[in-house]
Order: C-alpha cells, then sequence, then structure tokens
C-alpha cells in the first residue's frame, strides 16, 4: 500500500492511477464530474484544501477505495489488505 503523507503525495498517486488506467486528465475530469482544471491543481499537489466531494468522486472514477486508520501495523492490515485489493482490481482492468 502507498502511503501518503501530504497533499503533493496524494495528488502522485491520483495522476499515477489515471495512467495506470489508460486515462487522459479530460477523460478523468469528465467521468470523475470535476473540471480539468481542478484536476491538474490536484495531480500537481497546488490544490491546498482539495474540495472533499470532488477528491471521493475523483477515486471513485479510479475504481479506488480509501480507508483511514491508526498508524499501528496490526490496526491497518485490514486497510492494507482492501488497498491491495482495490489495485489488483484496477491492474486487471487497464
Amino acid at each position: 500500500m502507498r502511503k501518503l503523507n501530504n497533499v503533493r503525495e496524494l495528488g502522485l498517486a491520483i495522476r499515477d492511477a489515471r495512467r495506470s488506467a489508460g486515462l487522459t486528465q479530460l477523460e478523468l475530469s469528465r467521468e470523475a464530474n470535476v473540471s480539468r482544471r481542478w484536476l491538474i491543481a490536484v495531480e500537481n499537489g497546488e490544490a491546498q484544501a482539495p474540495d472533499a466531494t470532488k477528491l471521493f468522486d475523483t477515486l471513485r472514477a479510479l475504481n479506488i477505495s480509501f480507508g483511514l486508520g491508526s498508524s499501528g501495523e496490526d490496526s491497518t492490515s485490514q486497510a492494507n489488505q482492501d488497498a491491495a485489493d482495490a489495485l489488483r482490481i484496477m491492474d486487471q482492468q487497464s
């Protein structure tokens, strides 16, 4: 699972997932119902406080689930498994 510590890393993860899915920024922005300008800002880590609704719509369009857990390994093992499963599914769809 990819650990994200800031907005820049989140943007890079979204960009990588978009590219892995074979989508252009325009295609993803249409699928997620967000503006391309917003998507570019998020991918570049320039969105200081990304709109949560748009963020979840974008993750959903990429078939990525998002989970929270504490930093302890035991409590995040299920979240890690869920993220790995989501990535495998996304890879199979590419």
